[in-house]
């Protein structure tokens, strides 16, 4: 048993050079080409968006993302590939539907409030992502980019208690979905 761990720790080691420095400059990039494409285009379908969504609503999705965050310190430490990994997981998994759905030009309109709130939050999460790609930042540097995503997750929870939403999950708010 312990040689298959040894053998786990030894790849994702041999693995972690292999992630592109650039990676959270090359995530702005094509968050910024779809956010043209659907500028230009008519707005993303309620139906394929509720198909894709992860379980819960914007609260879930928030703690799921404070709760992600509270490891990274530690896991940099470690490994800034794995750090980083995690942040990208989090911010794909849990903050692109919360933008989706709750952004600038989201599914639901949820007031400027909210929609400024959660650009800020992805705002936040890029720059803990360019930290973790970085081999010149240091462990304090971090810590803070990981606080001001914190702090910013904080900010959209407020804004949506303020807008009146409820935490539930956008499936439940809208028509069923056949």
């Amino acid at each position: 048993m312990r040689r298959f761990w040894l053998g786990v720790v030894l790849l994702s080691l041999g693995c972690a050079d292999e992630i592109p420095e650039n990676v959270s400059q090359e995530m702005e990039a094509r968050r910024a080409a779809q956010q043209a494409a659907s500028d230009t285009s008519a707005a993303q379908d309620p139906a394929e968006l509720l198909r894709h969504a992860p379980p819960g609503g914007h609260a879930d999705w928030i703690r799921d993302i404070r709760s992600g965050l509270d490891t990274v310190p530690a896991l940099a430490a470690v490994d800034r590939g794995d750090a980083l990994h995690t942040v990208q997981e989090l911010y794909a998994r849990r903050y692109e539907p919360l933008r989706q759905f709750y952004g600038a030009g989201g599914a639901i309109n949820a007031g400027a409030a909210v929609a400024t709130a959660v650009e800020e939050a992805g705002t936040r999460l890029q720059q803990l992502m360019q930290q973790l790609a970085s081999t010149d930042a240091q462990a304090e540097s971090i810590e803070a980019a990981v606080a001001a995503s914190r702090d910013a997750l904080t900010r959209v929870e407020e804004a949506a208690r303020a807008a009146g939403l409820p935490p539930i999950a956008p499936r439940d708010q809208a028509e069923p979905v056949s």
